[in-house]
């Protein structure tokens, strides 16, 4: 089939695995994004990640695309689907289907009626090991099967922060129309007729908006001889996603997240030795596919082959099916309605027969929070950006006490949910346009700008951070403005000589601006906004916090160690040096004092308590106050650099410049240097908390209690 447009509906974190897969697959399409959140779509836009974004789905009608990704929240796959069937345009939807087995009818007609195909995305039966997987069972490699047992165990971040904007906290049942569709189809490919003979759910976790979010889901069903068991798991435990096959003639064993498979018969040597030959053949077998992953991600990461991951793998081949299809109506087996509509009732008979009442609606909107109330100044006297994020909602509050506040948010009413006890007005707006902040802001107003996009790579934010601090400034240089409180970091400099006291004289690490992108945006907004302070008078402060912590902030703390996991951790080093740790109402209560102290101008602070908390006291508390044991290993900057420079290697050929890893930039996350504050003490009266007991208590201990709540 021809396909020359391609629509994507949702511009969520999936759309970058769809839209990497529409260029691979058909490279000359192009891809049209419609999101209703302008800001998202603007971004996606600006990124790359589509061609162009429309305003609503007339717009994307009238584009007349071939092709229509739907990658929207379950609940509104029915009215999106439905709609651009009936227009007689083919959907890839993503799983499942739709949110239940009415739904997924409607949508049957609809496509009938409108003569068009949809397929349902189920990535992971795509994966090339499960590829594997068919191809054994096919052709007879473990005889009949007699049993499957499915185990998926994830963890949800958004349970730690309670988050319930996300759809999958927002019902009880949503998570079987979330994570759990990959399972279900799985065990449907395998056994098409599974009835459900019991469910068994465990560990509830109670949410602020009423719902009981099950942990722990056991399943168990049948279909004549064949046995099934499935085990979903939500929690922060060992993450995997297995599947077990035993027939019988044989045995197979697969794993998804590593992409191997053990093939497992029974052979003619005498029982010990057989048994001895099937472990070698299980080793070998896992050894085999080992190597194929490394090959893959080295290919990967040098920029000549796809990427390695299964997940990523089978979203591409899965794109690939649908769109090189010979005819309309030739929809694969696993991507047909049939199929999708298996999997949706299965979903709906688990919540059922978990006693979940799943007559209610689902909504796609949270309840509609109470205005924040506005001040009674018509004028703000501050004006705080990024005032939702961690340090941010703790500068609003300090600020809020004693005078009056507007927090420029993109989604207000977040924001004024979480500001609704306080006098705080809250507006509408986006640091990337610049018109729209310096709308909200006066020439006696005080800026406080913490506003941070999450990017991760220099070109990510030189082209939204930094650009949007550096229009922004111009902008507010040549109409005035009281003060413009720019919040940067630490990590600017080279903190890994031991025994160097650092103060704010000294110069920025050269090593680590160069290779690390977040410094190297906030030195280069510095540089900016001192030299409009040079040449235009704009009265700038500069804070730089150290590792800040506290209640709201996530316990694996990146300037601590490194987190691969949640329990298991590796240090910058020895992880014996004291730590530049600040409590997050410390640096608020800085920050509110560089609002209100005269003659600080062109002046810039560093915000660290002067405590002797190491790295490795830091997990022992997190891990007493957790209860739960964690994995502590010491690295060496030596092994770090050798680790960077093999990564540098690999990438050097793939496409964009990749920098040269620096060894001042690794050792310094060790923090072998000392951070000196007094100037912020001297100048703005500032007495962070430093008493190691309490630091510890108020910075570790009670969010990590409140985390694991």
């Amino acid at each position: 089939m021809r396909i020359e447009r391609v629509g994507l509906v949702g511009l969520g974190y999936i759309a970058g695995f769809h839209a990497a897969a529409v260029r691979q697959v058909s490279p000359r399409a192009q891809v049209i994004g419609l999101d209703l959140d302008r800001d998202a779509a603007r971004r996606a836009e600006r990124s790359g990640l589509v061609d162009t974004v429309v305003d609503d789905l007339d717009d994307l009608l009238g584009a007349e695309p071939d092709v229509v990704h739907v990658l929207t929240p379950p609940a509104a796959h029915h009215a999106m689907v439905a709609t651009l069937v009936r227009h007689g345009i083919d959907v890839l939807v993503e799983k499942p289907l739709a949110h239940s087995p009415q739904a997924a009818a409607d949508i049957a007609e609809a496509a009938r009626d409108g003569g068009a195909a949809v397929g349902v995305s189920h990535n992971l039966l795509f994966a090339p090991v499960w590829q594997r997987v068919r191809a054994l069972l096919d052709a007879g490699a473990i005889g009949l099967v007699r049993s499957v047992d499915v185990v998926t165990q994830r963890p949800v971040p958004a349970l730690r922060s309670e988050d319930t904007r996300v759809w999958m906290l927002q019902r009880a049942d949503n998570v079987l129309f979330e994570i759990a569709p990959h399972a279900f189809a799985q065990v449907l490919d395998l056994v098409p007729g599974m009835e459900v003979e019991a469910v068994v759910v465990g560990d509830v976790q109670q949410l602020p908006n009423g719902v009981g979010f099950v942990r722990s889901w056991d399943v168990v069903g049948r279909s004549g001889a064949v046995g099934v068991r499935l085990r979903l798991t939500f929690d922060d435990a060992f993450a995997t996603s297995t599947v077990q096959v035993r027939g019988t003639l044989g045995q197979l064993d697969v794993d998804l997240d590593r992409s191997t498979l053990a093939l497992t018969t029974r052979g003619t040597a005498a029982y010990d030795l057989e048994l001895a030959r099937q472990s070698l053949g299980q080793a070998g077998a896992l050894a085999r596919d080992a190597a194929r992953r490394v090959v893959d991600v080295v290919a990967s990461k040098a920029g000549v082959g796809s990427r390695s991951d299964p997940f990523a793998a089978g979203i591409t081949a899965s794109v690939a099916a649908f769109h090189r299809r010979q005819t309309r109506a030739a929809v694969d087996r696993r991507q047909s309605l049939d199929f999708a509509t298996a999997v949706v009732e299965l979903a709906d008979t688990v919540a059922e027969r978990a006693g979940i009442d799943r007559r209610a609606p689902a909504s796609l909107e949270r309840a509609r929070p109470a205005p924040a109330r506005t001040p009674t100044t018509p004028k703000p006297e501050v004006v705080v950006l990024g005032g939702t994020g961690f340090i941010g909602r703790h500068v609003v509050r300090s600020l809020a006490r004693t005078r009056s506040v507007r927090v420029v948010a993109r989604r207000p009413e977040a924001a004024a949910e979480l500001f609704a006890e306080l006098p705080v007005e809250v507006v509408q707006g986006d640091v990337s346009d610049t018109a729209s902040v310096s709308a909200q802001i006066d020439p006696d107003t005080t800026v406080v700008d913490l506003a941070f996009s999450g990017g991760t790579t220099w070109e990510a934010l030189a082209q939204t951070d930094l650009a949007a601090t550096q229009r922004l400034a111009d902008a507010l240089a040549s109409r005035g403005v009281r003060r413009y409180v720019y919040a940067s970091t630490i990590a600017i400099y080279d903190a890994g000589r031991s025994g160097e006291v650092i103060t704010e004289r000294t110069l920025a690490g050269r090593g680590t601006v160069r290779v690390a992108p977040y410094p190297r945006m906030k030195l280069a907004a510095e540089h900016h906004l001192e030299q409009l302070q040079q040449t235009s008078g704009l009265p700038v402060v500069i804070a730089r916090p150290g590792v800040v912590v506290g209640v709201d902030s996530e316990p694996c703390h990146w300037g601590v160690a490194a987190w691969p996991y949640t329990n298991v951790c590796v240090h910058w080093g020895t992880g014996a040096h004291p730590l530049p740790l600040v409590l997050v109402e410390d640096v608020a209560d800085a920050l509110v004092a560089m609002v209100d102290v005269d003659g600080i101008d062109g002046e810039s602070f560093n915000l660290c308590a002067d405590a002797s908390i190491t790295a490795a006291d830091y997990v022992a508390a997190l891990s007493e106050a957790t209860g739960e044991p964690i994995r502590s290993v010491p690295r060496s900057t030596a092994r770090w650099f050798t680790a960077s420079l093999a990564t540098w290697a690999v990438k050097l050929p793939g496409p964009g410049r990749v920098p040269v890893p620096s060894w001042r930039e690794l050792a310094g996350r060790g923090f072998a240097a000392r951070f000196d504050c007094a100037k912020a003490a001297t100048v703005l009266g500032w007495a962070p908390e430093d008493c190691t007991a309490e630091l510890l208590r108020r910075g570790v201990v009670e969010p990590a209690k409140a985390w694991q709540r």
